[in-house]
């Protein structure tokens, strides 16, 4: 079986002084069936972290135009990459991370509520994105968790997922 897809490499950053910023880079083959619109997509959390145990969430809208019904897998971009970590030198810090991808265009594939990181990405999970007008959108929420009995590291935390579109 001969099988096409189109690649999307996703990493969002959290800054405990109340920036978070998600920046899709698109990768792979983007001919023929599935195409992703735009080579980036960013959105920014203003708040900030400010006490223990609080949750930012965050969202990016992805759109899709694709020429036959296509299913969607995550993955992590390398081991441990789901997870919101802190980037400054020796930290290592990192937040409890969920996610979920919603939107209309997903139907009863779409996430209800949020799904631990680990599962997210777990091969078994997809989504069944079917044809409708040609160009679909899904959004991509993450949720930063802090932990519930300390402050956590101050500095910018990030995680990298790949959204892959086969048909």
């Amino acid at each position: 079986m001969y099988e096409k897809t189109a690649r999307t490499t996703m990493a969002a950053l959290l800054s405990r002084w109340g920036l978070a910023l998600l920046m899709l880079f698109f990768a792979g083959q983007q001919a023929f069936a599935a195409a992703w619109t735009s080579e980036s997509y960013n959105f920014e959390i203003s708040t900030h972290f400010t006490q223990v145990g609080q949750q930012l969430p965050g969202s990016a809208a992805l759109t899709l135009e694709h020429t036959e019904g296509v299913t969607l897998t995550i993955s992590a971009a390398g081991a441990g990459k789901e997870v919101l970590t802190c980037q400054t030198a020796g930290s290592g810090d990192t937040l409890l991370t969920k996610y979920k991808l919603t939107g209309a265009d997903l139907g009863g594939a779409a996430d209800s509520t949020w799904v631990s990181s680990s599962d997210f990405i777990n091969p078994s999970r997809s989504y069944s994105l079917p044809y409708t007008d040609g160009v679909s959108e899904v959004t991509l929420e993450v949720q930063g968790t802090a932990a519930d009995n300390r402050a956590n590291d101050a500095g910018t935390y990030t995680a990298s997922l790949i959204v892959t579109a086969t048909w």
